[in-house]
């Protein structure tokens, strides 16, 4: 498959995407505000990673 075609099947709109990116911001947001109990696990992140957003 072409990186392209693989690109395009990453590609999500927004009001579908959104909510992910709500949570990571959310959960950012406590870690500087100095929550110890958040953390960004490997499962998280590639939650967030693989999608563009349209």
């Amino acid at each position: 498959m072409a990186k392209t075609d693989q690109k395009r099947q990453n590609l999500i709109k927004v009001e579908e995407g959104w909510p992910v990116i709500q949570e990571a911001v959310n959960k950012l947001i406590q870690i500087i505000e100095g929550d110890k109990t958040q953390s960004f696990t490997s499962e998280g992140y590639m939650q967030q990673k693989p999608y563009e957003v349209t």
